[in-house]
């Protein structure tokens, strides 16, 4: 689906991870000792190392520490936002919603709307669209979009294929009315691969109580209550969909690759990253890997860290000239995809920071 918006601006992000720092190396013994087969695996993923939350840290504390380090660094007025919704797939709780207690903490005026949304790696960018249509409507000026996971506490821990992947943090991003400012958007699901990506029990078709073994594809137990992933059929979804929908998104808006200046992608991994690169025909320099080897992947915050970490020196050098067309890109549990072009230009980027640190 073709998505056409405008009147509305990216404005401020933050993002905080987890407070933990875990790297690949020192956990040589759950691969048997064998060195070699840790480095080709840090090289093949891009991931050396990760962050993650302690125990009884949730999206939640991470997402309030990004809010208070907008209100500090940025002069964010909580007071004149208008909607919040949370795009995660590790809740605090089943009810209430991540975004309602958000708000409370926040002590946000009773009259802002707070909705979540089940959303993976593909969240944000579809926040966005929706935060978007509804300033372009004029129902909201601001919105704040929280979107992150804690997906470090859902991997089974003897999973060595999951476990190094994921890191674990929040991202806050302030969208305003911005008149004349252009957003669009490629959205599209393949829900017949949903397998590829699931944790099967959980819900109320397979509670918690009820939840057992299944082999995977090459034969190795696993739990149902932890993440499941399916890299081989990710990879093919993923070569096979986003180049396309790039494609579409800049033929609609009548732009040749080389004239985006940057091509934010969710940082799944760098073996993923390096062949849509390849696939797309763009140049290294416009397509920032930065995050993966200091956080791991970040599920849906993944896209804001290395937007921040990319820009965050325009802080001290707010001139980025007359646009900054960036592509955005997520893709993963639905299987779902959403592409965006948009002119970043004039954003402010606070510096990824681990909480505890902020």
């Amino acid at each position: 689906m073709f998505v056409s918006l405008r009147n509305f601006k990216i404005a401020m992000i933050s993002v905080v991870t987890g407070d933990r720092e875990i790297h690949l190396d020192d956990e040589v013994d759950a691969y048997g000792g064998d060195v070699a087969r840790l480095e080709r695996l840090k090289k093949a993923t891009g991931l050396s190392r990760r962050t993650v939350v302690s125990e009884g840290i949730t999206a939640v504390d991470l997402a309030e520490k990004a809010v208070r380090r907008l209100e500090r660094e940025s002069n964010l007025d909580v007071g004149s936002v208008d909607a919040c919704f949370f795009v995660t797939q590790t809740p605090d709780h089943f009810q209430p919603g991540n975004a309602a207690i958000l708000h409370g903490r926040l002590k946000m005026k009773k009259s802002v709307a707070c909705w979540d949304v089940n959303l993976g790696c593909s969240g944000w960018v579809y926040g966005l669209v929706q935060a978007g249509a509804l300033i372009q409507s004029g129902v909201f000026r601001k919105v704040m979009l929280v979107a992150g996971d804690t997906l470090s506490r859902q991997v089974d821990p003897a999973d060595r294929t999951t476990v190094p992947l994921f890191g674990d943090a929040a991202s806050v991003t302030i969208l305003e009315q911005d008149e004349g400012r252009e957003f669009t958007a490629v959205l599209g699901t393949d829900g017949e691969g949903a397998s590829a990506i699931r944790v099967p029990a959980g819900g109320f078709r397979v509670p918690f109580s009820e939840a057992g073994e299944f082999q995977d594809a090459e034969g190795n137990p696993r739990r149902e209550e932890y993440l499941f992933m399916d890299g081989g059929e990710v990879f093919k979804f993923t070569l096979r969909e986003v180049p396309a929908a790039l494609d579409e998104l800049l033929e609609k808006a009548n732009l040749e690759k080389n004239q985006v200046d940057y091509y934010f992608f969710h940082q799944a991994n760098a073996y993923i990253l390096s062949n849509l690169r390849r696939r797309m025909k763009v140049e290294a320099e416009k397509v920032p890997d930065v995050t993966l080897g200091r956080y791991g992947n970040l599920s849906s915050a993944s896209i804001p860290a290395v937007i921040c970490e990319t820009l965050r020196k325009d802080r001290e050098n707010p001139s980025q000239g007359d646009s900054l067309k960036a592509v955005l890109g997520g893709f993963g549990v639905g299987l779902s995809w959403a592409t965006a072009l948009t002119d970043l230009q004039g954003i402010d980027c606070l510096d990824v920071v681990t909480f505890g640190n902020d």
